[in-house]
């Protein structure tokens, strides 16, 4: 297995000349928030239209029916009805950080993502969208291919399951074989082809596909050692079945697997995934259990709705509701457009509240991914999820914050001898 090669960090000039050259008219870049609010209220504007319209039609016909499906077909409805779009902050390096009050993502090149992610002053507590990064296998996969890759994956492991969107529990996902996910998107794109055509609740959306069966490149900046700590926790002292693409189901726990192994094991899923949305599939606002992913999209086009602003009250309603996924925090939702070639960094130590909408068929590896900086915080809001874990659709191991405050006491101890 080759390595990635060695990061060549980009000066901050030549972060600047990148900028400069983004755009075909040579406007800079800090006049583009106004382009890009314009881009995506054009692209979102016909989406909602066409949802709203379907919605209001199916719900009239419902009623005052309460199934968790139409409640989340509502919450979807919520989510949208407000197009707000982020507040986009440009990030210079070695430049003024905006701050949460006045954007709501930070926007940098890949090159200056990296220039930051060096730095370990950096330390973004906003999501952050990462363009222009030539990945070494742009348009080599799509949507139709990965599917026909997941078919032959299994002819090779027919018991094989995977994770996906329960229209009647979106807590917690079913569990289906690669067969009936191809068949089952076969029918959506047959009958759905639109987004006019089809209620979020009715598109296949396969939430997390452990096996890497398209091996698709990751951003350079995740290969930092700062961000090696899920890695190091994940690939050490597993002695269980390693894995979802053998007989083990992923994302819980085996009858009799130890608490630790069990844990170890979970981290190990979570360092690669894949997540492949259908035109109109819709997620409820829901947070990560590890509160740190990158995503990239490499095909398709992504609404990603996140909560901007939120105070602690709004993290206890929102902990408290009955459900959830079905919860909207009303005036605080924020838009961004993810288009093919853009990378999503949620950042470790924050609990990102989002709610994501395909806009048209998507296909997005990702990985959960933890910072040695916030540590103290990912053990933190751990905790919060642990006793909350309707908040997030995964499972919750029962000694995971120990474990993140284990690491995060093993880094204070590092530091501490370091100064010494």
């Amino acid at each position: 297995m080759t390595s990635p090669p060695p990061l060549v960090l980009p000066s901050s000039q030549q972060c600047l000349r990148f900028f400069t050259s983004f755009t075909e008219d040579q406007t800079p870049f800090l006049h583009l928030t106004e382009k890009w609010q314009n881009e995506w209220r054009a692209e979102i504007s016909a989406s909602q239209h066409k949802i709203r319209s379907r919605l209001d039609v199916q719900l009239a016909m419902q009623g005052e029916t309460t199934s968790t499906a139409t409640q989340l077909d509502k919450a979807c409805a919520d989510w949208i009805g407000e197009v707000v779009f982020s507040k986009v902050g440009y990030v210079e390096p070695g430049g003024a950080l905006p701050t949460a009050e006045e954007v709501d993502v930070y926007v940098v090149s890949y090159q200056a993502f990296e220039f930051l992610s060096a730095d370990e002053r950096w330390c973004p507590n906003l999501p952050v969208l990462i363009l222009g990064e030539p990945f070494s296998d742009a348009g080599c996969v799509t949507v139709e291919s990965f599917l026909r890759k997941l078919q032959r994956t299994h002819e090779y492991f027919p018991k094989a399951r995977i994770c996906v969107q329960n229209p009647h529990n979106p807590s917690r996902p079913k569990l289906q074989t690669a067969e009936q996910i191809i068949q089952s998107t076969s029918r959506s794109q047959q009958n759905s082809p639109s987004l006019d055509k089809t209620l979020p609740q009715h598109a296949t959306n396969l939430l997390d596909i452990h096996a890497d069966v398209a091996n698709l490149a990751a951003p350079r900046a995740t290969h930092l050692d700062r961000f090696q700590v899920l890695r190091c926790l994940g690939t050490s002292g597993i002695t269980g079945k390693q894995g979802s693409f053998g007989e083990a189901e992923p994302g819980s726990q085996e009858p009799g697997e130890p608490d630790d192994i069990y844990t170890t094991r979970f981290l190990r899923l979570c360092l690669r995934f894949t997540i492949l949305g259908f035109i109109s599939a819709f997620s409820g606002g829901h947070c990560d259990v590890l509160n740190g992913t990158w995503l990239r999209c490499v095909e398709g086009k992504k609404a990603w709705i996140v909560a901007s602003g939120l105070t602690t009250e709004d993290f206890v309603e929102w902990a408290n509701t009955a459900d959830p996924l079905t919860w909207c925090p009303h005036g605080k939702t924020r838009i961004i457009i993810l288009k093919k070639g853009d990378s999503l960094w949620m950042p470790p130590g924050v609990i990102v509240v989002h709610a994501p909408l395909t806009l048209r068929d998507c296909l997005m590896p990702g990985s959960m991914i933890w910072d040695w900086l916030p540590l103290r915080n990912i053990a933190n809001n751990i905790e919060f999820i642990s006793a909350h874990d309707t908040i997030t659709n995964e499972d919750v191991p029962a000694n995971l914050a120990k474990l993140a405050q284990t690491a995060a006491e093993m880094e204070e101890g590092r530091i501490e001898t370091a100064e010494e």
